[in-house]
């Protein structure tokens, strides 16, 4: 009976341990930035923490506020939830949260994804905010690139 318990316990960790969240540093910087058209330099010393569950699911965090970039009214927040495949790329699913524009002024914008592609060395996140009959306000596309 003994053994059958530490049996039981043995598998019982070892499918648990399978399914363990990873965290990843992505330190790089922030390249092609692009917001409302316009082009703006790089943004060195940027950082994103990327979470894996484990089942082809995770998320995308700044690990700290990002700008003001040029004109930008305030800094933005990444918080979205990313698909892994298995040789580490990331996508993202379309018109999902993808973070926020918090505003000098007070307040925030909610960001959409458009589209992320790319892996854990080099990504490009599209975004677009206050949509309007279809048509974004405010879209902005970046590159991280990894160090």
């Amino acid at each position: 009976m003994k053994r059958f318990i530490l049996m039981l316990a043995v598998v019982m960790l070892a499918v648990l341990g399978v399914n363990a969240q990873t965290e990843k540093t992505l330190k790089g910087k922030l390249t092609n930035i692009q917001m409302n058209n316009n082009n703006y330099a790089d943004v060195e010393g940027v950082t994103f923490i990327l979470t894996d569950n484990g089942d082809g699911t995770g998320t995308l965090e700044s690990e700290e506020p990002i700008g003001p970039i040029g004109k930008m009214p305030g800094a933005i927040n990444v918080n979205m939830a990313v698909a892994i495949d298995s040789k580490g790329g990331l996508s993202a699913k379309e018109d999902s949260k993808a973070g926020v524009l918090d505003l000098n002024i007070g307040g925030s914008v909610t960001l959409y994804t458009t589209s992320l592609t790319g892996d854990t060395t080099t990504f490009v996140l599209k975004t677009k905010a206050l949509s309007v009959f279809g048509k974004a306000i405010f879209n902005a596309s970046v590159t991280f690139v990894a160090e």
